[in-house]
Parts: structure tokens; sequence; C-alpha cells
């Protein structure tokens, strides 16, 4: 009976949104399998999130799911935040992976916490900045995705000159942060909000 309800529903996601059944199916699966969540949870969260993308988008987000659940999963975020961070990137037309790769090694980096990663956010925002948020970060009192909105939010509110900026691109966020942008680091604000964060002020995309 269960399977009959899962295969009724992924192929009415399928048909909707005119993705491939065994492919909605697959990221399904692997949202579950990393985030711990059952089936319902996930393919609910696929629903949300290419309801809330263009319609050529959907093929990239379930490719997305299917490669980056377990880094994202590394990274500290919850489902609904990864589905945010997916969501947010088509939305401000950075195409491919280039998104979610931002997210990922910056939770590399901020985990790692090397010294080239504590130079650049200490020559921009100040040495009592950064030791605030790595010991923030080392207790437990602020998770991954917290930090990542605390930066971005020093990046919109801190006149950085353009070496600063480039330098924190590159040691905080690593190379992939260079080809989608400034810009884009600087809508990360809400990361924690999720999925609805990102919606909550968009008109749901209907596929047109």
């Amino acid at each position: 009976k269960e399977l009959d309800t899962l295969t009724v529903q992924v192929q009415a996601l399928s048909t909707t949104f005119g993705e491939d059944f065994n492919e909605v199916l697959r990221a399904g699966n692997t949202l579950s399998k990393e985030f711990g969540v059952n089936f319902e949870q996930s393919f609910k969260t696929i629903e949300d999130s290419l309801m809330n993308v263009s319609a050529v988008q959907r093929g990239e987000i379930l490719e997305q799911i299917k490669e980056y659940s377990v880094q994202a999963k590394e990274a500290g975020l919850t489902i609904d935040q990864f589905a945010g961070v997916l969501v947010n990137a088509s939305n401000q037309g950075i195409f491919s992976d280039k998104g979610i790769d931002v997210v990922k090694e910056f939770g590399i980096r901020i985990r790692e916490q090397t010294n080239a990663t504590r130079d650049a956010l200490a020559n921009a925002f100040g040495e009592k900045f950064t030791q605030d948020l790595f010991g923030k970060l080392n207790s437990g009192a602020i998770t991954t995705a917290q930090a990542l909105e605390t930066i971005a939010t020093k990046l919109n509110t801190t006149k950085l000159t353009a070496q600063q900026a480039q330098t924190v691109i590159a040691d905080v966020f690593g190379g992939p942060d260079e080809d989608a942008g400034l810009n884009y680091i600087k809508t990360l604000t809400n990361v924690s909000g999720g999925l609805s964060a990102v919606t909550k002020d968009n008109t749901i995309v209907t596929g047109k």
C-alpha cells in the first residue's frame, strides 16, 4: 500500500512538472537517505522547490538534489534550508550548480577554519568579529547556516575594498564564488529560514 502511494506521488510530480519519473524518484530517494526524512517529506520538498523555479530550471534542481544532498548535509543545512538555497540560486539567475557550490565550499572552509579563512575574515571585518564567529561555531551556539547568514549580512553592511571583497570570496567561499559573484553571496542573509524565506515575497512560478 505504501509503495502504491509512493508511486502515485512520484507519477503526479513527474506529470505536473514534466520531469522524468525515474529522475524524480532518484532525487526523492537521495533526500530521504541523506537527511533522514520519510519519502512524504522528501517529495513534498521537491514539489515546493519545483513550483518556485522556472520550467527550464527544474531539471537542474533535480540534478543538484542528487549531487549535492550529501555536501549540503555536511555543511549543516536542513532539508528545507537546502531547498531554499537551490531555489534562491535559481531565482537569482545562478545557473548550473554554482549557487549550491558556494554553500558547500563555505561549509568546508568554515569547519576547517584555516589560517587563510581566518585572515580573510579578520582583514575584512576585524579580529573581534572573527574570534566571536569561530567561538560561537565551535561551542555550538550557532550553526553553519547562521554563520553564513552573519557573513552575508556583514558583506551587505560593511564597505570593503575590492581586494578585501575578493579575498573573502576566494578564501572563505572558494573559487566557485568568483563565478557566482559577490551579489549572490549577499542574498544569503536568511538561509536558516529555508524555502519559505526565499519564496514568501515571490510570486509562485507557473512554468510559463
